[in-house]
C-alpha cells in the first residue's frame, strides 16, 4: 500500500508539470495570434491608405498636374487617412510628412514614403518623363506596437505598395449593333461626343450620291461577324436578337471596323422600315418576330443636297415671319409615348425579347431607337472594303422610313449620345483616343497589392 501511494503522488506531480507548460503554450499561442490579428487589421489599413494615394496621384495626372503635384496628392491623401482616430497607430510609425504647400521635387517623400512614375504599369520602369502617367506608391517600415511578440524575438513592422493609372483599352461589344456606321473626330473623346453634336440630324447610311464620307463606293455600311449576304444584312438591320457579340477596341488596329461596299438599297430599307410596322418583300410574314415601334409616327421629309448636307423642312408663322424647323423630333417621339399618341390601343406591347409570332397587332417600345458604330473616317479616301478606326457607339432614333430608290435610300437619325456596350479591358496598354478610367495594377512581388 506505501509503494502504491508514493506512485500516485509522482503522477500528480508530472500531471501538474504538463499542465503548466500546456498552460504556457496556449497562453503563448493566444499571444501569437492576438500579435498576428493585430498585423493584419494595419496591414489591411495601410494598403486601403496607399491604394487611396495612388489613384488620388493618378488621377491628379490625369487631370494635367504634374509629378510634382502627384507627388503632394499622395502626402495630401495619406495625412487625410492618419488623421482618422483608427490610424493613430499607423500614423506614430510615420515619419512626419512634407507639407504638400512648397514643391514636392524628389521621389522620396521621406525615409519610408516613396513615389515613383513610369510609362506603362507592367513592367514598371521609373520614368522621370512627364508623358509618365503610372504612379508607384511606397510606405515602408511602419513599426507597430508590440505585445508579446518582442518576447518571442519578433519585430511588428508593416509594408505597403501601390501601382494606379489609366486602364487599358476599353473593348466594346454589342450585339444589338445596326450594321451602319457614322463618321466622328478622332481628335475628340466620349466626353464630347466626338464632336457629334446632341440632337444633329445626320445620315446613318447616304444615297446613291457619290460624294461619300467614308470613301468612292461605300455607303456607311460595315460587316459583323455572322452576317453573310444581302438577307443576313435585311435582318440585321430589323434587328434580328443575337447571342454574338461584335467586339471593337478603339486605337487597336486589328480590331477596326471593316466596312462594306455597295448600295444595297433592298435590304437596308426592308430591315430598317419593320420598325415603323412597314413589311416587304421577305419581311412579311414577320411581324411577329420583327414587331413595330409603340409610337411609329413620322414628320415631314428630311433630304439632303448634293454635298450630303441636310435638307431641313421648316415652317414659317404667318403672323411673326419666324421661320422654325419642322419635323418629327425625337423628343416629340417621347411626349407622344408618354401621352399615349401615335399608337393602336388594340396593340400588345411586348416589353422583353422577340419571340416568334404570327402576329401583326404586337408593338415593342424603343425599337427605333438604335446603336450604330462610330468611326475615324479619316479624309474620304477609304475605297472598296477597308477598315475604318473604331472611336465609339453612338445611339440615335431613326426619324424616317427609308425609300427603295437608289437616289433616296438615305437612312436619317437624330444623335442623342455616345452609348456604351459591354466594355471589358483589352489588356493592350498603349494611347488611344477611346474610354478609359483609373485603376490599380498589381504590384509585382506584393501579397496585397
Amino acid at each position: 500500500m506505501l509503494g502504491r501511494s508514493k506512485s500516485v503522488y509522482k503522477q500528480k506531480g508530472n500531471i501538474l508539470v504538463l499542465f503548466t507548460l500546456g498552460i504556457v503554450a496556449i497562453l503563448g499561442m493566444a499571444a501569437l495570434a492576438l500579435d498576428g490579428g493585430h498585423i493584419m487589421l494595419n496591414k489591411n489599413r495601410l494598403q486601403n491608405y496607399v491604394d487611396a494615394a495612388a489613384l488620388n496621384a493618378a488621377k491628379t495626372l490625369d487631370t494635367g498636374g504634374s509629378h510634382a503635384d502627384a507627388r503632394a496628392a499622395v502626402v495630401q491623401i495619406l495625412n487625410a487617412n492618419l488623421a482618422h482616430g483608427d490610424a493613430f497607430e499607423i500614423d506614430d510609425g510615420i515619419s512626419a510628412l512634407p507639407s504638400t504647400t512648397s514643391p514636392l521635387t524628389s521621389n522620396t517623400i521621406n525615409a519610408q514614403v516613396s513615389v515613383d512614375f513610369s510609362m506603362r504599369p507592367q513592367p514598371f520602369t521609373s520614368s522621370t518623363s512627364a508623358d509618365a502617367r503610372y504612379v508607384l506608391v511606397r510606405v515602408n517600415d511602419v513599426g507597430l506596437n508590440s505585445y508579446f511578440a518582442g518576447l518571442f524575438g519578433l519585430d511588428k513592422q508593416i509594408s505597403a505598395s501601390a501601382i494606379a493609372g489609366p486602364s487599358t483599352a476599353i473593348t466594346f461589344c454589342s450585339n444589338d449593333l445596326v450594321p451602319m456606321m457614322i463618321c466622328g473626330d478622332a481628335t475628340q473623346t466620349a466626353a464630347t461626343n466626338f464632336g457629334l453634336g446632341v440632337a444633329e440630324l445626320m445620315a446613318l447610311k447616304i444615297d446613291s450620291d457619290p460624294n461619300s464620307p467614308v470613301g468612292p463606293g461605300n455607303f456607311q455600311l460595315i460587316e459583323l461577324d455572322g452576317l453573310s449576304g444581302a438577307n443576313d444584312l435585311r435582318y440585321a438591320m430589323a434587328g434580328a436578337d443575337s447571342s454574338e457579340y461584335s467586339c471593337f477596341s478603339p486605337g487597336v488596329d486589328n480590331e477596326s471596323v471593316p466596312t462594306q461596299p455597295g448600295n444595297v438599297v433592298g435590304p437596308v430599307a426592308d430591315g430598317l422600315n419593320t420598325r415603323f410596322g412597314s413589311y416587304h418583300g421577305t419581311m412579311k410574314g414577320d411581324e411577329g418576330s420583327y414587331p413595330r415601334d409603340q409610337n411609329n409616327c413620322e414628320g415631314k421629309l428630311i433630304d439632303f443636297d448634293d454635298d450630303g448636307n441636310v435638307v431641313m423642312p421648316t415652317v414659317t408663322d404667318p403672323g411673326t415671319g419666324v421661320t422654325t424647323n419642322d419635323y418629327y423630333t425625337y423628343q416629340n417621339y417621347l411626349d407622344d409615348i408618354a401621352a399615349g399618341a401615335c399608337d393602336t390601343s388594340s396593340a400588345t406591347i411586348r416589353q422583353g425579347d422577340f419571340i416568334d409570332a404570327d402576329s401583326s397587332d404586337v408593338v415593342k417600345p424603343h425599337r427605333r431607337e438604335i446603336r450604330v458604330v462610330i468611326g475615324d473616317c479619316g479624309d474620304g479616301s477609304i475605297n472598296g472594303a477597308n477598315n475604318v478606326d473604331f472611336l465609339g457607339f453612338g445611339c440615335f432614333f431613326l426619324t424616317q422610313q427609308v425609300a427603295h430608290t437608289g437616289n433616296e435610300s438615305y437612312v436619317v437619325g437624330e444623335f442623342n449620345s455616345v452609348c456604351s456596350g459591354t466594355g471589358i479591358p483589352s489588356g493592350i496598354a498603349q494611347d488611344n483616343p477611346g474610354p478609359y478610367t483609373i485603376v490599380l495594377y498589381h504590384v509585382p512581388g506584393s501579397t496585397t497589392s
